[in-house]
């Protein structure tokens, strides 16, 4: 009786010793897996503030590509209105010029010399402000100033105009060959390498056509004024008229 009230006692410690330590174990278990659920729901807020940030970044992308793409458009079309305003200036300007020029050859027709040399210049100085100051338009107009002078028998005064549209038409022969051969190397339009010209284009400026007959005419207006004195006096008699006018047939050309 006494062994077996020994065993039990025994197995009553063996079993409470195992139920301390089951107790404690699920104790353990139920911390750790709180904290596991704490770390759960940490990482799924930080997931779910992760997708909300992703979505808003992907509208804020979406409203810049709009907005960026709204700027484009009416940067274009901002493009669009000041080519055709340029364009309609340059129209204006040539138009304007070719009333002066005609002007200039009705004055200088009728011996009015001094008047007509001022329309012109005025057309040089309208011209320079709205083409730049080496574009043909401009080289044209000295052309008419030199032949002016050369109506009048003033050759030296007729050189130093035939200088002044050689030296322009050069410098524009130069800008150009300058900006073609930097767009050459690049996808971009090529620009005239002028300040007041437009892009590239029908309207824009004048064509390689117009720049090549600038060119001649200029070889041929100074190749005039390098005769000899006999020929440049033979030209000034027949230029003049018994009061010193020029005969009607040879008045300065037309106006560019």
């Amino acid at each position: 009786t006494e062994s077996l009230r020994e065993m039990v006692d025994l197995l009553r410690g063996q079993l409470e010793k195992e139920y301390a330590m089951r107790t404690k174990a699920e104790a353990a278990l139920l911390k750790t897996k709180t904290r596991v659920a704490g770390r759960e729901k940490q990482l799924q807020e930080r997931s779910d503030s992760i997708e909300a940030t992703v979505t808003e970044a992907a509208r804020l992308t979406t409203d810049l590509t709009h907005t960026l793409s709204e700027v484009a458009s009416r940067q274009n079309e901002s493009l669009e209105q000041q080519r055709i305003k340029y364009a309609d200036r340059v129209r204006l300007c040539r138009d304007l010029g070719a009333q002066l020029g005609a002007s200039a050859d009705l004055l200088s027709a009728s011996g009015q010399y001094e008047a007509a040399e001022g329309v012109l210049l005025s057309n040089v100085r309208m011209k320079e402000r709205a083409f730049g100051g080496t574009h043909p338009e401009v080289a044209s107009t000295f052309q008419q100033l030199a032949r002016l002078c050369e109506a009048q028998g003033d050759w030296r005064r007729a050189l130093v105009y035939v200088e002044q549209s050689s030296s322009r038409a050069l410098d524009y022969s130069r800008q150009k060959e300058a900006a073609e051969l930097s767009a050459s190397g690049t996808d971009a339009a090529a620009g005239t390498g002028e300040a007041h010209l437009l892009p590239v284009g029908e309207e824009g400026r004048l064509d390689a056509t117009t720049a090549a007959a600038t060119e001649a005419a200029l070889e041929a207006t100074s190749s005039s004024l390098s005769t000899n004195g006999e020929g440049g006096a033979r030209s000034a008699s027949g230029a003049n008229g018994p009061n010193g006018r020029a005969d009607s047939g040879s008045g300065s050309g037309s106006g560019s």
